[in-house]
């Protein structure tokens, strides 16, 4: 069984992170700043996660379950979509609180769609299949 919630908080997290630490090593150009923006990208891309957790995957003290396989594909899709590109998209417009890093906007947020994206999907593949 596979568990739609974790899903979307398991690629909120990572995304918010991988965004995290791209943003921090962009707009501050060393090591230090991208494990910064790693934690700080984490931490948010997990309430983003949580966010979409409870508010589509859980009703009550319940929580939405699909059978591992195939079948399942769709639904953890799109799980873990919602959760990684919310994830993603919130680190990158919370880098924009930061000065100077309007000028490096859309490198940050292509980046921020593509790693929501990819690894919302990878998320969703993962854990239909294995």
């Amino acid at each position: 069984m596979v568990e739609l919630a974790v899903v979307s908080i398991s690629a909120g997290t990572a995304a918010g992170a991988l965004e995290g630490a791209w943003a921090g090593w962009l707009l501050g150009g060393g090591w230090m700043n991208s494990v910064l923006g790693l934690f700080a990208g984490a931490a948010l891309g997990y309430g983003m996660g949580l966010l979409v957790a409870r508010h589509f995957y859980r009703s009550g003290g319940d929580t939405t379950v699909v059978r591992v396989g195939r079948e399942s594909l769709p639904a953890t899709l799109r799980a873990g979509l919602f959760g990684g590109l919310l994830g993603a998209i919130a680190v990158g417009v919370l880098t924009f609180l930061v000065p100077g890093a309007m000028m490096q906007a859309l490198p940050i947020l292509g980046v921020a769609l593509a790693c929501g994206a990819l690894v919302g999907a990878g998320f969703a593949c993962l854990g239909s299949l294995l």
